[in-house]
């Protein structure tokens, strides 16, 4: 058993095998690699001021967490972790005073590729952001289970991952979002996210895929949104209009070398818009850019 400060505890029972490697007298990350650890940790967490005093004393210059996260106070993990530095199975909770995030997952990092990995499934249960961030930001409940696959690479800053799963709970300005579904790939090149959201008070069916190809120079995205009967003031996502409800069919096809140079159409079909009793159509809506060969851009509604 450890303890430092005044929060701050590790209590666990651990062994480690392969060992040889850390009979030098001069030891690198390097040497750790083939170490292999099994441990059962029944309490392992600090608190904010000790996590504070921890950076300040390491980095030797004062430390403070963000005034955004005022409201974070503690962390805590209990479960086990069984394999080498590379690969290793984590099974557990993470608690904070905003409640638990639970992991089923393997991951590691390899030092000659400088990568960082996960695979496996992670998910929060009653977690509750207002307690950490306050009530400006109007989160509130979150709880998702998630499965997750992907790497990260230190040295190229590069990123490749899966997300899928569903979010059971979403609170937002007091309005409870559930069931919303999530299937991602992130890649450095392409990225593509499929989101379905049906809402369980009757308040609409919200469908969006979109696909980013991160090419060079030239970039391309495509975006494609249905809304139907989507009520957006009873959501609460319209204060100011409280009635407002819209129903859409979406399309959009662009590319782009930046923000000033953005060429595509955009295509909108069967749009309703109904506030206080009022209905607006929209039908067979268009909006093309498209640039000639002196580069003259042309607009076409």
């Amino acid at each position: 058993d450890l303890s430092y400060g005044t929060g701050t505890t590790l209590k666990a029972k651990a062994s480690l095998s392969n060992l040889v490697s850390l009979s030098k007298d001069t030891l690198t990350i390097e040497d750790f690699k083939n170490v292999a650890l099994y441990a059962t940790i029944s309490q392992c967490g600090t608190n904010r001021a000790d996590l504070e005093n921890t950076v300040s004393d390491l980095t030797r210059k004062p430390f403070k967490l963000p005034e955004e996260i005022d409201g974070f106070s503690f962390i805590r993990y209990n479960g086990t972790i069984s394999g080498k530095l590379d690969n290793a199975k984590y099974t557990g909770k993470i608690g904070t005073n905003a409640g638990v995030i639970e992991t089923d997952a393997t991951g590691g990092y390899n030092i000659e590729s400088q990568t960082l990995l996960i695979n496996g499934n992670v998910g929060t249960s009653d977690f509750n952001f207002e307690k950490i961030f306050g009530k400006d930001l109007k989160i509130g409940k979150l709880d998702f289970d998630v499965n997750a696959n992907g790497t990260y690479n230190f040295k190229d800053k590069r990123i490749a991952a899966s997300i899928e799963g569903i979010v059971n709970l979403f609170q937002y300005n007091d309005y409870d979002f559930t069931g919303l579904t999530l299937d991602a790939i992130i890649n450095p090149d392409k990225s593509i996210a499929d989101i379905h959201y049906a809402d369980k008070n009757g308040n609409g069916v919200l469908s969006l895929d979109a696909l980013f190809d991160n090419l060079t120079p030239t970039k391309f995205v495509a975006v494609e949104l249905t809304a139907d009967s989507v009520n957006l003031g009873a959501m609460r996502l319209t204060p100011d209009i409280p009635n407002l409800k819209v129903s859409t069919e979406l399309q959009l096809a662009s590319h782009f070398t930046d923000i000033d140079d953005i060429v595509g159409e955009l295509k909108m079909d069967s749009t309703t818009i109904t506030n206080n009793g009022l209905t607006y159509l929209i039908d067979n809506f268009s909006i093309d850019v498209s640039k000639d060969n002196l580069d003259a851009r042309h607009i076409k509604v």
